[in-house]
């Protein structure tokens, strides 16, 4: 399996599985860690979507990228269930996964600027995605929340 369709492969398989782990860590019946559980899939969701967007960008051949409006906002968490972020997320994932299906891995290599991180290539974006999911179920893990469990994906 070249790097390309491994990539593919961890982020779908861990998108699923942060997901499910967030939902779970939402649930009514738990109240301890609720505002953390928020912060935790506020910044997951913003990031997801600022790298799908920078993925964009430099599969189309952009080489000074744009900011995502996300990038601008640093409010914190804003009054939104826990599901509602997670639906997003997903939904930013698929569309993630959608871009790389039958990307050649010649591909990662492609190159911009970003304005506050400086140069990034595909496989940059796709590899903080992916390190993104791991940092989120850990995070989740910390603070308690249920039905967690080390997997091979992860």
């Amino acid at each position: 399996m070249d790097r390309a369709s491994w990539l593919l492969k961890a982020l779908r398989e861990g998108g699923g599985e942060v997901q499910e782990a967030l939902r779970a860590a939402a649930r009514p019946d738990r109240s301890a860690g609720a505002s953390e559980v928020l912060e935790i899939a506020w910044e997951l969701a913003l990031q997801e979507r600022a790298g799908g967007w920078h993925l964009e960008q430099l599969l189309r051949g952009r080489d000074d990228l744009s900011l995502h409006p996300a990038e601008w906002l640093a409010t914190g968490a804003e009054p939104v269930e826990v599901g509602q972020l997670a639906r997003i997320y997903g939904q930013s994932r698929d569309e993630t996964c959608m871009l790389l299906w039958g990307l050649p891995a010649s591909a990662l290599g492609r190159r911009g600027r970003h304005p506050f991180r400086g140069a990034i290539s595909v496989e940059d974006v796709l590899v903080s995605l992916h390190e993104r999911d791991i940092e989120t179920m850990q995070a989740l893990q910390r603070i308690g929340a249920p039905h967690l469990h080390p997997t091979s994906s992860l």
